[in-house]
């Protein structure tokens, strides 16, 4: 890789996943490049251990700078990597990911027909196998297939397949730092975009594998956790007087349950159970995160 000033800066917060972090950086080693090169910058938010040796051989295969900091969480290690970053483009992913070679190029190749616009790819559960980490994947794919409206726009994307102009990132002032998980972070960075006459453009052939290891403990975690966050993305709707509805109509979920069986998967009955499940979660968390804030007072 060049060390010229790149043209894309992809940005990776990380946190006590050092065994997951080679498969990322080997599907960037051989990423193809957009036009100007990219650099990686690798973010770890305080975990339990220095990613040094992990990562230093990787250093002369890629354009790569590891910096390590307070744990703030995901939405803190982001904007610090933001910070860090050298290219006029930023590209988010995850530590868990691996993109596919033409990931970058695709995503570039979109951001020059509309370069004022927030590019979401398309993410595929890499553990198939997995019931929980298919079942977990199959709701965001709901998401965007609901969402999706004229010329392949979205309301919300997920940040581990997300590009926009550094210029942007900062002008909406990067992602809010009180969201302490990795739960509605990226729900509220995006209605903050959109709030800025933003528009979001799907890309679906900026794809990446996702493995997410989850069993039927971190299933409910995770959702749980989306609970507490959605408590916070609904008090910055308010704030903005956006907020409509607290919840989506019945028809939301049906669809949501019955997703598996129209989208025709494998296991369907069983992966619909699991996405009732999810939306239980969902609401325990939600419920709990008013209780613990009345508690706080």
């Amino acid at each position: 890789m060049t060390r010229q000033t790149p043209h894309w800066s992809i940005v990776v917060p990380t946190y006590g996943r050092g065994a997951a972090l080679p498969g990322l950086l080997d599907a960037l080693c051989v990423m193809q490049a957009p036009t100007g090169g990219f650099e990686v910058v690798l973010v770890d938010d305080g975990g339990p251990e220095p990613l040094d040796t992990i990562v230093e051989p990787f250093m002369g295969r890629l354009d790569l700078k590891l910096y390590r900091k307070t744990n703030g969480g995901p939405a803190s290690a982001r904007n610090f990597g933001v910070a860090q970053a050298r290219g006029e483009w930023i590209a988010l992913t995850d530590d868990d990911c691996r993109p596919h070679a033409e990931w970058l190029v695709q995503l570039a190749a979109a951001a020059a027909v509309d370069p004022q616009a927030m590019i979401g790819g398309q993410t595929d559960n890499g553990l198939s196998d997995n019931l929980f980490s298919e079942s977990s994947q199959l709701l965001v794919d709901y998401l965007y297939a609901r969402g999706q409206g004229v010329a392949g726009r979205l309301d919300f994307i997920t940040s581990n397949n997300m590009a926009l102009s550094r210029a942007g990132f900062l002008a909406i002032g990067g992602f809010d730092e009180h969201f302490p998980l990795a739960a509605g972070e990226d729900r509220d960075f995006c209605d903050r975009w959109r709030d800025a006459d933003g528009a979001i453009v799907f890309e679906p052939a900026a794809r990446i594998d996702h493995f997410h290891t989850l069993d039927a403990r971190g299933f409910w975690r995770q959702h749980r956790n989306y609970g507490r966050g959605a408590v916070r993305v609904h008090d910055q709707r308010t704030a903005a007087s956006t907020a409509g509805s607290r919840f989506e109509r019945l028809s939301f979920y049906a669809g949501l349950v019955a997703y598996p069986v129209t989208a025709g998967e494998r296991q369907p009955w069983r992966k619909s159970a699991l996405l009732a499940v999810s939306q239980a979660a969902t609401t325990a968390g939600y419920l709990g995160e008013l209780v613990a804030r009345k508690r706080r007072g």
